[in-house]
């Protein structure tokens, strides 16, 4: 096995121009151990590499396992996301990490000869019991090796633990800094033989910085991420550009770059809850989404699906490796990013721009319906939205448009959305939202066929009948075996009846 990361000349970083290259780009999940059950529920096939994390280096070499699981618990997991994964995914564990210090002990195991071997031994070990396909190292941030000797032991700890995995025909990656920040701490000897690379390039903004920004956008991802490690010899192909499926939430601030009070990362799936409060959208596929709101005075950063297709498509074209999704779980109940990854890694020639809309079906008067048009997608990204309810324009660069039904909007309603990508093409769906009104039935006669005998079942204009639940008036005289439902020129559907 041929493992080259590093070159002895400088890459040119390729600026995105909205054409897609022909081949898919790797796209890796991280699953954390406290999403596992969540996980478990969803469907991870779009993901080329699932990244299982995390194992703990522990200061003698041996093994750690997350608080509450056991290494027969982790296995099982580990065994149950093999099984749920695409067939040819890459299963790699990750040892180390940030949570529970799990990356405490890695300078002090590392810089030891005999604990140094121990771990390689059991790691190596590890990945073969449960039948992996790699290790990825995640040596990460207050941890990571500042002295001499701290890099020194980090080189060797990836020597050996390249030679072993050779043997075993293992993988090795490695999850790395987004910027020099912390990224000048990490010896650049150390990754020379990795298979690829993670630039965690989704903290670039959070609870501990002094004014509001975006802590994952493509830009700065390019120039802090992709081109300080392309300018310390790192080859493109070998690095994937961080996605958060996280939002970041300050308050008592509504603009980028202004300070705040308080700080609180939300998952996606929580998102939509804040965005739904009438939340200001505004979409940038270089810069970063953020939204906002003067009425509850703050700000929320986040990758929407346009921003992650634009990730995708920028990597596929610039020649990098691909994405790395930190994490799979936080994604929303509908998937929408996983979603989004799927389509724009493998998009249909035919169908690079689609138009879609998520609302209900039927709606009451006096009810408030959000459609949801955020899974319309373009493989060079969705930049303007343009929607129309009964062929009047409602709302212009809205991703999700709020509705109040009234009395006069009681039947069927027709909505559309029309999207627009940055190369000017669009797409357009229609969605019908049908208004009733919970009108009483009480002592309201029932529906009957027309009988010559007795002259039941013969209606006119204004009469009303209950049927099947629901509500109907006449509209024409001398009407009978025209069963109401069937025509609605006929019979005026009034709605169900409560």
């Amino acid at each position: 096995m041929t493992k080259k990361t590093l070159i002895s000349c400088l890459s040119i970083a390729i600026l995105f121009s909205g054409q897609v290259a022909a081949s898919n780009v790797n796209v890796i999940g991280y699953i954390p151990d406290y999403r596992f059950d969540a996980v478990k529920k969803m469907d991870i096939t779009m993901y080329t590499h699932i990244h299982f994390f995390s194992v703990t280096p522990l200061a003698d070499g041996r093994l750690g396992w997350p608080s509450g699981k056991s290494k027969a618990s982790m296995a099982q997991y580990f065994t149950d996301f093999k099984n749920q994964a695409a067939s040819d995914a890459k299963m790699m564990i990750t040892f180390g990490g940030t949570s529970e210090g799990s990356s405490k002990y890695f300078p002090e195991m590392a810089s030891n000869t005999v604990t140094r071997t121990a771990f390689v031994t059991n790691a190596i070990q590890l990945a073969l019991d449960w039948q992996a396909d790699g290790i990825d190292i995640d040596w990460e941030w207050g941890y990571r090796p500042s002295t001499t000797e701290h890099k020194n032991a980090y080189i060797k700890l990836m020597e050996e633990l390249n030679i072993e995995a050779d043997k075993h025909g293992l993988l090795i990656s490695n999850a790395i800094s987004p910027s020099a920040y912390f990224g000048d701490n990490t010896p650049v000897e150390a990754l020379i033989d990795s298979d690829y690379l993670v630039i965690m390039s989704y903290s670039y903004n959070g609870a501990w910085s002094k004014t509001t920004g975006h802590h994952s956008g493509l830009e700065r991802s390019i120039q802090d991420g992709f081109q300080y490690w392309e300018s310390r010899g790192v080859l493109p192909e070998s690095m994937h550009v961080g996605v958060p499926f996280y939002a970041n939430h300050y308050t008592n601030a509504t603009t980028v770059g202004s300070t705040f009070s308080d700080f609180k990362a939300l998952t996606f799936g929580q998102l939509q809850d804040l965005l739904a409060k009438g939340y200001k959208v505004v979409e940038d596929d270089w810069l970063g989404t953020h939204a906002y709101s003067d009425s509850d005075n703050s700000i929320v950063f986040y990758d929407s699906p346009s921003n992650v297709a634009a990730k995708i498509n920028y990597a596929n074209e610039a020649g990098y490796g691909g994405i790395a999704v930190w994490e799979i779980g936080q994604d929303d109940t509908n998937q929408t990013l996983s979603k989004m990854i799927e389509t724009t890694n493998n998009p249909d020639p035919i169908d690079k721009l689609s138009a879609v809309i998520d609302a209900p079906d039927s709606a009451q008067v006096n009810d408030t319906v959000i459609l949801d048009g955020q899974g319309s997608h373009s493989v060079v990204g969705s930049v303007s939205y343009q929607w129309t309810w009964n062929g009047n324009s409602v709302g212009a660069d809205l991703v999700k448009l709020e509705v109040a039904f009234k009395q006069q909007h009681i039947g069927k309603n027709l909505f559309s959305l029309r999207v627009t990508d940055r190369e000017g093409n669009t797409d357009m769906v229609e969605h019908t939202i049908t208004v009733s009104d919970p009108i009483s039935c009480d002592g309201l006669a029932a529906y009957q066929s027309y009988e010559a005998k007795t002259g039941n079942g013969y209606y006119m204009i204004g009469d009303q009948v209950h049927y099947q639940g629901n509500k109907y008036e006449a509209l024409a005289n001398n009407l009978f075996n025209v069963t109401p439902g069937s025509a609605d020129h006929w019979w005026k559907p009034l709605g169900p009846c409560n």
